[in-house]
């Protein structure tokens, strides 16, 4: 469910919207061109207490933004992190920008950041 609300904001901001409307879970389609981008939860952490389960969760995504050039990965890098950094809007708490790359995939001649977030949220 986080990765629905995850897109959710994603979706709806226009900071994205204005560069690309492409956003899919985990890989771009073929017949996608880019700008486009792609996140997934890469993992979640449940909280535990002596009292038992907690139902605040930390996750960890990655959203990568692919281009044709650096200019415009780098630009619809800055729109996701300015959307996401310290988002808290039920059931997201918290959202921690926790690592960035720069990259190239040759295969594909594309440039693509590499953002990885922690999102803490209650489940």
């Amino acid at each position: 469910m986080i990765s629905e609300t995850v897109y959710g904001i994603l979706s709806v901001a226009s900071g994205i919207t204005t560069i690309t409307t492409n956003i899919f879970p985990v890989v771009i389609p073929q017949k996608a061109n880019p700008p486009a981008i792609t996140y997934q939860r890469d993992g979640s952490r449940y909280l535990r207490t002596f009292d038992g389960h907690v139902q605040l969760v930390e996750a960890s995504f990655q959203i990568d933004c692919w281009a044709s050039s650096v200019a415009t990965a780098e630009s619809l890098a800055a729109a996701v992190k300015s959307v996401l950094i310290d988002y808290s809007t039920a059931p997201i708490t918290q959202v921690w920008l926790t690592n960035e790359l720069n990259l190239f995939e040759a295969e594909t001649e594309l440039h693509r950041v590499l953002l990885q977030f922690t999102v803490w949220h209650i489940e």
